[in-house]
């Protein structure tokens, strides 16, 4: 009978294919919300029965929740403070610009803190994998070079950013419908509007290739290697965090794969600090309203933009309203809490909650949409101007530019979007195409299927392109065209030639005769 069982052990066994446990290396940005993707999808892996740590900076890692189980975080030190990043956001906003030189250095500055504690990083290689980057790091290709784990897939928690990952992954992204990440414009522009959309694509390969220089001396010099230039990293998969529910539809190639936002899930059990406002969370006729610009935009803002202003905005409102900000304001309306922080998925899937007032960061877009709560945009910088005009083209939502920011403007948003009839059919329709998943399968299980995928399959290397092992030159065709330039002036030549010749030929025996 033992050895029956034995037996029926084996056969099983062998049955059992596909079932393994990885261990997987990520590594993250050091943006909170970039780290928050990151940790849904360990939580996934984990729950698969894989390994999973996460490289973060010291600053992430202690906004990290303690709960967070089966997630090994490793911090490497940070080489600036939180509030040097506040400053950095700030003087952006102030100065109306995307990004400046001196953000750029503080992210270059994230690198010197992965090497300053080499040791500890190069532990997480042992016995790893897979190497899950954040592609969006302009460190992505040290850590890379540093661990050199066979198998890389690169995610993207912002979208595409074009055209930096449509560049990298060869990505078709014409500038006539696609528009790059810092333009406010639709898929559906002008002529002006694609010809600012065009040079500003150009004006950004040039931006990035005037990078390449300062990082290949920090690679060389920190990783005593050639430098892997962002055309020259090893990720085999490009896995994008986005929704053509909102997101412009564009053509994507093999191994791109779409997942949609990681975040949006169903509502947990509201905080106890939220009591104050019992009623209005189980009255089904109050609605409310909440506000939030993000913590790390919030704190930029402060001296910026008056907040007492938005405060009575707020409270001449025909609803109640929970402000996530963390300095209380005077003279507040009765109708309007300010808290320190609040469950932002949690209050959005509210039945109750009818308008979200946002600073449009990709996170808060997806899980607003995803909920069906229409919103008003404040975009500052980077990625928000276009992530508003997705809102805006998507029907879900208004813009007030932070140049046109006041009482009246703000005002005037809020009760064009609040009890906005076209606009709630919309948010319920673009919110049943986020939740309508082909297997129901969420983001986050997708994104756990494709890594275990490249597991098996030496990282997806069969989906890529044959175009990222052309230079330059024979991918654009130059060589082709110079060819064909040259035989066709051959071909001109020959053939005036010829003709100038049979005229003379011909004039000649004219004269002659």
């Amino acid at each position: 009978m033992a050895k029956v069982n034995g037996w029926l052990c084996l056969i099983m066994l062998c049955c059992c294919q596909g079932i393994f446990a990885a261990k997987i290396v990520a590594y993250s940005h050091e943006s909170f919300s970039h780290a928050e993707n990151i940790m849904a999808i360990g939580r996934e892996m984990t729950q698969r029965g894989h390994q999973f740590s996460l490289l973060v900076s010291s600053i992430t890692a202690e906004k990290i929740h303690t709960s967070v189980k089966g997630i090994k975080i490793v911090p490497y030190p940070a080489t600036t403070s939180f509030q040097q990043h506040v400053e950095c956001i700030s003087m952006v906003i102030k100065n109306k610009l995307n990004v400046s030189w001196e953000c750029m250095g503080i992210l270059f500055g994230s690198c010197d803190g992965i090497v300053s504690d080499m040791e500890t990083v190069l532990q997480l290689k042992k016995d790893a994998d897979l190497l899950l980057v954040d592609i969006t790091s302009v460190c992505s290709g040290i850590v890379d070079g540093i661990l050199n784990i066979s198998k890389v897939i690169a995610y993207s928690p912002a979208g595409f950013i074009d055209p930096s990952l449509s560049r990298l992954f060869h990505i078709p992204a014409s500038p006539s419908y696609v528009p790059t990440v810092i333009v406010d414009y639709s898929n559906k522009m002008t002529f002006f509007q694609r010809l600012h959309n065009s040079l500003t694509y150009v004006a950004m390969v040039i931006l990035r290739s005037a990078f390449d220089p300062s990082v290949q001396a920090m690679y060389e010099k920190l990783v005593n290697s050639s430098f892997k230039s962002y055309g020259q990293l090893r990720p085999s998969m490009l896995i994008v965090s986005t929704d053509f529910a909102i997101d412009y539809p564009r053509p994507i190639t093999p191994a791109t794969k779409v997942v949609g936002a990681l975040l949006p899930h169903a509502p947990l059990k509201l905080p106890q600090e939220l009591s104050d406002f019992a009623e209005l969370l189980h009255n089904d006729s109050q609605d409310f309203a909440i506000v939030s610009f993000g913590t790390l935009v919030s704190k930029a803002m402060d001296n910026i933009i008056d907040f007492q202003a938005i405060g009575r905005v707020l409270s001449r409102l025909p609803m109640k309203v929970i402000w996530k900000y963390h300095h209380q304001i005077d003279d507040l309306g009765d109708n309007v809490k300010v808290v320190s922080w609040f469950p932002q998925n949690d209050l959005l899937a509210h039945r109750n909650c009818k308008l979200f007032v946002t600073h449009c960061g990709l996170n808060s877009m997806y899980e607003s949409a995803y909920h069906g709560v229409p919103m008003v945009a404040v975009p500052l910088f980077a990625d928000q101007p276009s992530n508003a005009q997705r809102i805006k083209s998507a029907g879900i939502g208004e813009i007030v530019l932070f140049k046109e920011l006041n009482e009246q403007s703000l005002n005037d948003a809020i009760l064009k979007v609040y009890k906005n009839p076209e606009m709630a059919t919309k948010c319920s329709t673009i919110s049943n195409i986020m939740r309508d998943r082909p297997g129901n399968r969420t983001p986050v299980e997708e994104v756990g299927d494709w890594i275990e995928f490249a597991i098996r399959h030496d990282g997806g290397r069969h989906l890529n392109l044959a175009a990222s092992q052309l230079r330059w030159y024979e991918l654009y065709m130059i060589d082709v065209a110079l060819v064909l330039i040259i035989i066709i002036v051959m071909i001109y030549k020959i053939t005036t030639r010829l003709a100038s010749l049979t005229y003379i030929f011909t004039r000649n025996r004219f004269l002659s005769s």
